[in-house]
């Protein structure tokens, strides 16, 4: 049709634009080149989840390391949550392990090179925002 830019769609009429389209497409091009839009606004937004991640180069000497981070990481979740005052029933773990043939250093610097991805969920019974429970 040799449309370009919204002024060529303009030029062309509502019926041409149906029949090329359909009814229903051809009305939402004509009307929003024209920017007209009647759909809703959604102002109500409720939040479906919280989360914290670092994605970047840490790199952990024991498993102290780890439980440590860990426990950090959920007193972070925890104060998101209470922030947003929300509380969840799923929590998701996560993590990338170094895969054995990539290099001990990362092209990127503080990158986490190529990785193993592992990822563990767990539902609770009822909806927390309890960090000994999300630590747990």
């Amino acid at each position: 049709m040799n449309v370009h830019i919204c002024e060529d769609l303009q030029k062309i009429s509502l019926g041409v634009l149906q029949k090329e389209f359909g009814k229903k497409l051809g009305e939402q091009l004509y009307k929003m080149c024209r920017g007209l839009d009647d759909t809703k606004l959604n102002l109500e937004y409720v939040r479906k989840s919280v989360s914290a991640e670092v994605n970047y180069g840490i790199r952990f000497q024991n498993n102290g390391d780890a439980i440590d981070f860990l426990s950090e990481l959920s007193v972070e979740v925890c104060n998101r949550l209470t922030a947003a005052r929300a509380k969840g029933r799923c929590i998701t773990l996560k993590l990338m392990i170094r895969a054995e043939e990539a290099p001990k250093e990362t092209a990127k610097f503080m990158g986490h090179g190529l990785c193993n991805y592992i990822t563990k969920s767990k539902n609770l019974i009822a909806a927390v925002d309890d960090v000994s429970i999300i630590k747990k």
